[in-house]
């Protein structure tokens, strides 16, 4: 979903307002319209009440994902990680065809990911 002025809209969850506040500054450099959650509770009273093409949502937030998924939202989950998903992640991750990006977290490296499918 792209807003009026054409930018692709992007909802980030995450508990860390440093990390958030990171990747916003990031993703409106290359010209995403951003809004923030602190946690999936949070991040469902606003996809209730506005369109985003991703959410990208810490590893805590695998539910939230799963379940943006299941209901068919025309949304796209990307989960990320800073170190590995337990085995019992990668399979629901596997299992729901969910993007993850895992990594010593490196935002410029999740950015270009997020480029990435964008496109696709």
């Amino acid at each position: 979903m792209s807003t009026a002025n054409g930018r692709t809209r992007v909802l980030l969850v995450d508990h860390s307002r440093d990390r958030v506040a990171f990747l916003e500054h990031i993703l409106r450099q290359r010209e995403f319209d951003v809004a923030a959650a602190e946690s999936p509770a949070s991040a469902r009273n606003l996809l209730a009440a506005q369109p985003f093409s991703f959410v990208l949502v810490e590893k805590a937030g695998i539910g939230l994902a799963v379940d943006i998924v299941t209901r068919r939202l025309p949304i796209r989950p990307v989960i990320f990680a800073s170190g590995s998903l337990s085995e019992e992640e990668n399979e629901i991750c596997r299992r729901h065809d969910l993007h993850v990006f895992e990594k010593q977290f490196a935002a410029i490296d999740l950015i270009a990911h997020l480029d990435g499918i964008r496109g696709q």
